[in-house]
């Protein structure tokens, strides 16, 4: 498991890479919100995520963490930036794979009106030396995964089941 220098907020403007993944969701801001904030919910929507679990005592918020596991997957994630129904974001604790010596994500939120929300999803990351010829690949699988997540969130929210 690979250890990763946590990073505050303003990693998110001056990492080496920056990946962002825009969706409109034909959804409202407060449903989509609590699908992405609700850690429980990973599993209905997220590709390969099996397990998405709390494991501080203080459920959400600024310093709440979590361990995210999957195919491929196991994290660990310390939230750094959460503003309710508008901006939720972490610092990459722990990762099987690490590609990275430092690594973030956000998702942004915004209201387009009439039911529906814009999500910017934004994944940075200071790449370790030997894994900067990825970069490519990493973004179009990420850009792949968090697209189909975002869309798997409009599509459950839409079929009528609430997303609860």
């Amino acid at each position: 498991m690979a250890v990763l220098e946590p990073v505050g907020p303003d990693f998110y403007e001056t990492a080496t890479w920056t990946i962002d993944t825009v969706r409109e969701l034909a959804a409202p801001r407060a449903d989509v919100w609590q699908m992405i904030s609700d850690n429980g919910a990973w599993e209905r929507w997220f590709p390969n995520v099996t397990s998405c679990r709390t494991t501080s005592e203080q459920p959400s918020g600024v310093g709440s963490t979590r361990h995210v596991k999957g195919r491929g997957l196991d994290i660990t994630e310390r939230f750094i930036v959460w503003e309710d129904q508008a901006v939720w974001g972490f610092t990459i604790l722990t990762m099987k794979f690490g590609f990275a010596s430092r690594m973030a994500e956000r998702a942004t939120l915004t209201d387009l009106g009439g039911g529906r929300t814009r999500v910017v999803y934004r994944m940075v990351a200071e790449p370790k030396p030997w894994a900067r010829w990825m970069r490519p690949l990493i973004a179009a699988g990420a850009n792949r995964t968090i697209g189909t997540g975002l869309e798997n969130i409009e599509r459950i929210l839409t079929s009528g089941s609430g997303g609860r």
